[in-house]
């Protein structure tokens, strides 16, 4: 929307005009565009491209994902991983094992799964995310 305002100060001529736009907020997502409509394709296209990394490595973790995606920010893809958890489109179970010090044995290293709700609670242990694929027809 434009509005025009004509100024009468002592520095501006009085037949000069300043235009002032209207300020519009746009979310800051790859999958939307500057005048804010979705982009679809691009969308869909990162969606697969995720279904396709947990499907090849089932109980991927999240952080390896991260890695493999890198060419968005990870709170990009971890938008888009809760969004397909909530439609139903992958599943994921929290797993939590002891951080690894340089005199730990190998032995010790147990992987367990936890509930969503307990992690980052104990700071001596790893919390992680690991994704299944459940639904491949709604992408």
């Amino acid at each position: 929307k434009r509005q025009t305002q004509s100024t009468g100060g002592s520095f501006f001529n009085p037949s000069q005009e300043i235009v002032v736009f209207e300020k519009v907020n746009v979310p800051l997502e790859p999958w939307i565009q500057l005048d804010g409509q979705l982009n679809q394709g691009l969308l869909i296209k990162l969606r697969v491209c995720i279904i396709d990394l947990i499907e090849r490595f089932p109980g991927i973790y999240e952080s390896r994902i991260l890695s493999n995606v890198c060419m968005f920010r990870p709170a990009v893809i971890l938008n888009i991983l809760s969004d397909m958890e909530t439609g139903g489109i992958i599943n994921s179970k929290c797993i939590c094992y002891s951080k690894p010090s340089l005199f730990s044995k190998p032995s010790d290293a147990r992987v367990t799964f936890c509930a969503s709700e307990d992690m980052g609670k104990d700071s001596s242990k790893v919390y992680e995310k690991c994704y299944y694929v459940c639904k491949l027809s709604l992408i």
